[in-house]
């Protein structure tokens, strides 16, 4: 898991205690001035109709997303 944070040093080194303090955490890593590839994932899930499934297909192209599958409920 990947937290984000815009904290100055001190901010950023009691957030590293506190990571610390939760229960099975084995490792923080202070990657701040490493060069790293940030993206996004959102899982949304919706009851597509017929009718709405090429609506659907174009929001995904707009964000550059990609579509892992798509169900149509029997009628």
């Amino acid at each position: 898991m990947t937290i984000t944070v815009d904290a100055d040093r001190d901010q950023a080194r009691r957030i590293e205690a506190n990571l610390y303090k939760l229960v099975n955490v084995l490792l923080v890593e202070n990657i701040t001035n490493q060069p790293a590839i940030v993206r996004d994932l959102a899982m949304i899930k919706w009851l597509r109709l017929m009718r709405h499934a090429l609506t659907c297909w174009r929001l995904a192209g707009v964000f550059r997303a990609r579509v892992s599958s798509m169900w149509l409920p029997n009628r």
